[in-house]
């Protein structure tokens, strides 16, 4: 197939024609697939020449540019394509399709009925109508529960909250479609005390209320951020993860710990007080209190409360103390507002995972510059759209089985498909970009430092004029006490002056009045003395009002020098400089995450435009080598030219260009195995006699009877897909994104006895319908159909003809023994 990225501008016509050889063709391994794919051919190459009409506009389009406003899954596709050099894999022939989707949105295979119907369906909306119809299925519900389970539970055995219970309230949440947004938010505030929600505070208790685990595992799991070895000293690693930062996801979660009820129910409590501190292993840089704050995000601000006002409820024996404020429901309302890039950037990766086999950023937890999206621009349009449809994951999932990306062949185009030529002629215009793009991220790198820088010295200004306003309101309130004692002195000098005063004309009175009885009383000696004390009294008087009057000025002046100095302090005041100083920090708080937030877009076109310039470059260079191996033949030349498509090819694998092949999950792998063996169908068909016995049923509508009867059939096989799920799971709190099988999955398949029990004969099952079977062409469809939902080819036929051929006596070991190979084999342990 032709490329002409770069060949042709908007609204141009494309100059290069299409030939027959434009148009690949995949290999075929069905008869099924060579009827699909010979319809593909006709078409292929026009639906090509029409999407490079497209492409060429989009191509030189830089990360972070929007593309339109088409449909989620058509602009999925146009952010995938446009970044492509090499071929695509044509899509996925109608088997293939569906049991893959089959698989990712419901967690089983298609029984042999449904893929029969399928195929057989010649509607072109058939695969958009299947997608709708497993997404309203209950399956979709259970599936989608043991997803999330595995993920947010990584199969940690159940200690204080039943597992069961869990996965029904998971399993009720996907059916009744409850926003993701709603979901986090109830697991990461739920306590456990509402016996209605005691389920969701699963991830809570049974992790014992571990602070440093759940502080790793929130981080991990709600904001793709593994944060670990940041618990004593900055990440070794990863330049982007701090001890700060994960002291800071700690510090909502430090307060919280197990509390038992006088009914010995556990429940998670949480204090109203509570700090924690850290100090670098390696540096010694230490922080004494820690304010709690989400990676990226600044300090949140807290409410302060008077002692002993703390609690609603406060804490006692047998009681739950329950404080007024949450550090804890902060933190769920933090993650769930909208808001917060991170939250929404981890779920969509992990659902596009889920449907993908692999991350946009991979390993899932590793989100950091220095592990950028393998498409930076369709992570953020896809956690933007996640936001913009409320969290909808039904919808989201649904938009991503939609695009072409999802419903490509697993086969990889051969080098015979690379276009010829294109990047070649597109690395002028990637060199302009790359330049032009590396500029943008210089400036806006500068920009934010910059605003980072402006934002220190403004925190350091008001920090400085906060310092500084401690010790002016200290000196000022020192100059107000010797203010007031000066006050105090000259009014007390003052009342001492007035009340002298106004003793001294009465004491005269006295003296006037001694005198005039002594002349009367001449020889009266007390008389005599009495007028001599009050004449002495008198002149001490006159003294002590000239002593008061003196005081009294002085007191008056230091008044007055105190009052001048308190009046000159409170002009001296740095209050206006702190508020300004605020004010600024303030903007430049709001204004640093956008800086920074415009830099990491840019960083990130920038990473992108280099890589696309990289690929362009190693593409010349591998048509480089193959016509020089093709010219010389020599096995050197060969062996380079294959070499530098392998490394090609390494990288393709990785950006979706064709699907991935993903090892069934244990649920998937253990209904699987249920469902082509016949045992689930044998069940379910149980399970519907035993509910039309009941008049409640049968008084159900059609919607309510299928997830009733869903749940009867999953009651009645959960313990035997139990035995399955234990051997193929991974250990318990691993995350289990990589596949790996062993020795005793092996054995498991080859002899336990739950194997061998899947392909013994029993009424209904698969074996038992294959054993009344005479015609052997129909024979093989069956089985083909029900093990690997597709028809066998001419050949796989023949095999079943000549495999059953002079074995009529022990034709049922035989047929035990092809299903079993079936079974057991690569085709049916992968999703492809």
């Amino acid at each position: 197939m032709l490329m002409f990225l770069g060949e042709a501008a908007c609204g141009q016509p494309v100059t290069e024609p299409a030939t027959a050889q434009d148009t690949y063709t995949a290999p075929l391994d069905s008869n099924e697939r060579s009827t699909s794919v010979s319809r593909n051919s006709r078409h292929y190459g026009a639906y090509h020449l029409k999407r490079l009409a497209m492409m060429a506009c989009l191509a030189a389009l830089p990360a972070g540019v929007a593309f339109g406003d088409a449909p989620l899954h058509e602009r999925i596709d146009q952010a995938i394509e446009a970044a492509h050099f090499g071929p695509l894999a044509p899509p996925a022939a109608d088997a293939e399709f569906l049991r893959r989707v089959t698989l990712d949105l419901t967690g089983i295979i298609p029984t042999s009925a449904e893929a029969r119907a399928f195929l057989a369906d010649q509607s072109p909306q058939k695969r958009a109508a299947l997608i709708e119809k497993l997404l309203g299925s209950p399956p979709y519900a259970r599936h989608l529960a043991q997803t999330f389970d595995a993920m947010l539970m990584e199969r940690r055995p159940e200690n204080r909250i039943k597992s069961a219970e869990w996965l029904e309230y998971l399993r009720q949440s996907f059916a009744e479609n409850k926003p993701y947004d709603q979901l986090a938010r109830e697991i990461l505030s739920a306590d456990g005390a509402d016996p209605a929600h005691r389920a969701a505070a699963r991830f809570y208790l049974d992790r014992d209320a571990e602070t440093n685990l759940l502080t790793r595992d929130v981080g991990r799991l709600f904001f793709g951020r593994d944060m670990q070895c940041a618990q004593c000293h900055n990440h070794p690693l990863v330049d982007d993860y701090y001890q700060a930062d994960y002291y800071g996801l700690y510090a909502f979660l430090n307060r919280g710990f197990i509390f038992v009820d006088a009914k010995k129910e556990t429940q998670f409590a949480e204090k109203a007080e509570g700090e924690i501190g850290f100090k670098s292993v390696f540096t010694g840089y230490a922080v004494e209190r820690v304010v709690p704050h989400l990676p990226k995000d600044g300090p949140i601000v807290e409410p302060t409360f008077a002692k002993g006002q703390e609690y609603v409820v406060p804490p006692a024996k047998d009681v739950r103390g329950i404080p007024k404020y949450s550090r804890r429901a902060q933190l769920a309302a933090l993650a769930t507002n909208g808001r917060n890039e991170a939250f929404n950037r981890n779920i969509v990766n992990r659902l596009w995972a889920q449907m993908f086999g692999r991350g946009l950023v991979h390993p899932l937890d590793l989100h950091h510059p220095d592990n950028p999206p393998s498409h930076p621009a369709l992570l953020s349009l896809l956690a933007d759209e996640f936001v913009a449809m409320k969290y909808d994951v039904k919808k989201f999932l649904g938009e991503l089985a939609l695009s072409r990306a999802y419903q490509r062949s697993s086969d990889a185009p051969s080098p015979a498909a690379l276009p010829a030529g294109v990047a070649a002629r597109r690395l002028p215009a990637l060199e302009a970009e790359q330049a032009k793009c590396a500029a943008l991220a210089t400036a806006s790198t500068a920009a934010a430092d910059k605003s980072e820088a402006d934002l220190a010295t403004a925190r350091a200004t008001a920090d400085k004029a906060s310092a500084e306003l401690t010790k002016y309101e200290a000196a000022l309130a020192e100059l107000k006490k010797a203010n007031e004692q000066a006050s105090a002195d000259l009014a007390a000098a003052q009342k001492d002056l007035t009340a002298k005063q106004e003793a001294a004309p009465v004491l005269q009175e006295a003296v006037a009045k001694a005198q005039a009885a002594l002349q009367k009383l001449p020889g009266d000696q007390v008389l005599v003395q009495a007028v001599k004390q009050i004449e002495a009294s008198h002149a001490a008087l006159a003294g002590e009002v000239t002593s008061a009057a003196q005081l009294l000025a002085q007191r008056t002046a230091q008044w007055q020098q105190a009052a001048a100095r308190l009046a000159a302090q409170a002009e001296r005041s740095p209050q206006g400089t702190l508020e300004v100083a605020r004010q600024q920090a303030s903007v430049l708080e709001q204004l640093v995450p956008v800086a920074n937030r415009k830099a990491a877009l840019d960083k990130a076109a920038a990473d992108e435009a280099a890589r696309q310039l990289a690929e362009a470059k190693a593409v010349v260079e591998y048509e480089r080598l193959a016509a020089l191996a093709a010219t010389s033949k020599t096995p050197a030349d060969a062996e380079a030219r294959d070499q530098a498509w392998a490394g090609l090819a390494d990288k393709w694998n990785k950006r979706f260009v064709w699907a991935a092949l993903k090892p069934l999950s244990p649920e998937q792998l253990s209904w699987s195995l249920m469902q082509a063996a016949g045992t689930v169908e044998t069940q379910r068909s149980a399970a519907e006699a035993e509910l039309k016995k009941n008049a409640t049923f049968t008084a159900q509508t059609p919607a309510q009877q299928a997830a009733a009867l869903e749940r009867a059939t999953y009651d009645k096989m959960s313990p035997t897909a139990g035995s399955f799920v234990g051997l193929f799971a991974p250990a318990a709190g691993s995350s289990g994104q990589d596949f790996q099988p062993t020795v005793s999955q092996a054995l498991f398949i080859e002899n336990a006895e739950p194997m061998q029990n899947l392909v013994r004969p029993g009424p209904g099952n698969l074996e038992e319908r294959l054993s009344k079977m005479t015609d052997v062409a129909a024979l093989a469809d069956e089985m083909y159909l029900s093990v690997l939902s597709r028809y066998p080819d001419a050949t796989e036929k023949a095999d079943v003809a000549a495999y059953l051929k002079g074995r009529e006596a022990d034709r049922v070991a035989a047929l035990q023994e092809m299903t079993w190979g079936l079974l057991s084999s690569t085709e049916f342990r992968f999703n492809h």
